[in-house]
């Protein structure tokens, strides 16, 4: 079972990933911080986004998504654990991207910058939930105030 399975999720948006920087101390630890201009602050292994999907690239493996506030690029969607929810409510296990879809992605930073990428462990459709996107960007918000409060 993966590691980042045992964190929590810290809830990011896309404009905030792209002020992100890998932090060395040695070869075999990184971290990551997200530096902007009135706040710093550490972002966890764990991350979580929210957006649509505005491209499919690889067969769906890679996929870019929007927040609204920016893109991130998500690789290796093949090898994570997804459900997509149904009209009945009814979660199956097969993974079809298709524009437009609103989708959560639980995963880990690859990269900063003015495209971040991050490698999702789990993947879900939102599609069919009212407002979920509308809610977002406060629910990011609300948790980056409380931790850094």
């Amino acid at each position: 079972m993966s590691t980042l399975l045992k964190l929590p999720s810290q809830k990011m948006l896309a404009k905030y990933l792209k002020h992100c920087s890998e932090q060395r101390e040695d070869k075999s630890s990184a971290t990551w911080q997200c530096q902007l201009p009135n706040l710093s602050f550490p972002v966890s292994a764990s991350i979580w986004i929210q957006g649509v999907v505005v491209d499919i690239k690889n067969s769906g493996s890679t996929v870019v998504v929007d927040d609204g506030t920016g893109t991130v690029t998500l690789v290796q969607c093949d090898s994570a654990a997804s459900k997509v929810m149904t009209k009945k409510g009814m979660y199956i296990m097969a993974w079809l991207f298709v524009s437009g879809m609103y989708i959560m992605a639980v995963g880990s930073l690859e990269t900063g910058g003015e495209q971040p990428t991050v490698k999702p462990i789990k993947l879900q459709d939102l599609s069919e939930l009212d407002d979920v996107d509308a809610l977002w960007p406060l629910e990011v918000l609300h948790q980056i105030n409380f931790l850094n409060g």
